[in-house]
């Protein structure tokens, strides 16, 4: 998966999450190992995918992948994604005529 492609992932994602980005570095920093609450838990996965972004520019693409993946599953557990519509999603490669055999 490019760049490219894993921005559209991410912006796909980010979609069913709805917070001011002010608010995440604020929501972060107050996280003392506490329990969550789902809004809390939502909030804390679009602040991951804003950090992706980062990892990103900063040439840090295999963090970013995993935090990718860590934040679909938790997507999928909370009713968001089908694991299909996240597979459909990732391989939107092929439909660009990649090559890749990477599933």
């Amino acid at each position: 998966m490019d760049n490219d492609r894993f921005y559209d992932a991410l912006r796909t994602m980010n979609g069913t999450l709805d917070y001011p980005a002010e608010e995440l570095d604020a929501f972060y920093k107050d996280l003392s190992g506490r329990s969550l609450s789902d809004t809390q838990i939502e909030r804390h996965l679009l602040w991951m995918s804003e950090r992706c972004y980062q990892y990103l520019t900063a040439g840090r693409a295999h963090k970013a992948h995993r935090w990718l993946g860590f934040i679909q599953g938790a997507l999928w557990a909370r009713g968001f994604f089908s694991i299909n519509a996240l597979r459909d999603l990732n391989r939107k490669e092929q439909e660009h005529g990649d090559d890749n055999n990477d599933q």
